[in-house]
């Protein structure tokens, strides 16, 4: 795929892509693919994380979180540190997806009400009352509120969250079931919580 010619600058391809150009779409990625992935691998190493992240598929994730990101990139910045700290946001978010998923799955250490209340989609979709609901209380809204959304989500996605978070089955399952790694089930999970904060009308905590 080549990139378009040079008399599109950087900000036109950024204005274009944000349309939905495809082709402007291909030449940011290419033009920052190899920064992209050092960022990412570095990132990986720092935490542990560098078994996790040599699959291709999480890169096919990461430039589509990249991408949907695009909408909030502020163009008198420089593209290319956006892309890094967006890159950087994302690859900690996973390993935390990915350890969270971990711990649960751990018999010695039981899920407390601690970690329900840890759930992004509860403390972003759930309204906060005085007392707090039990677990069943809690998931039954919640169940509700995925009910809701799953309408509004790609049918794949939709299938992921009800998997994972609602039926909490194993990472490790799910993609083996899908054919992807852990690491892309767990950044994947990631780019559909930011589809579903904006569809609740929440502020993403993540740009």
């Amino acid at each position: 795929m080549n990139e378009p010619d040079g008399q599109f600058d950087e900000r036109s391809l950024v204005e274009r892509a944000k349309k939905g150009d495809q082709q402007a779409i291909v030449a940011l990625l290419t033009r920052h693919e190899p920064m992209i992935r050092r960022v990412a691998i570095a990132t990986a190493k720092s935490c542990g994380m560098m078994n996790e992240i040599d699959a291709e598929d999480i890169f096919a994730e990461l430039f589509a979180i990249l991408l949907r990101s695009l909408g909030s990139y502020d163009e008198s910045r420089r593209l290319e540190p956006w892309l890094n700290g967006v890159t950087q946001k994302t690859v900690l978010k996973t390993f935390e997806i990915l350890n969270r998923e971990k711990s649960r799955r751990d018999i010695s250490a039981p899920r407390t009400d601690d970690e329900v209340d840890a759930n992004w989609l509860a403390m972003v979709a759930i309204a906060p009352t005085r007392e707090r609901p039990s677990r069943e209380a809690q998931r039954a809204e919640l169940k509700t509120v995925i009910g809701r959304l799953k309408s509004q989500l790609a049918s794949e996605d939709a299938d992921l969250l009800v998997r994972c978070l609602e039926n909490e089955e194993e990472h490790a399952t799910v993609a083996a079931d899908l054919g992807i790694s852990k690491s892309a089930v767990a950044m994947r999970l990631y780019r559909i919580r930011l589809e579903c904060q904006e569809l609740l009308g929440t502020r993403s905590n993540y740009l």
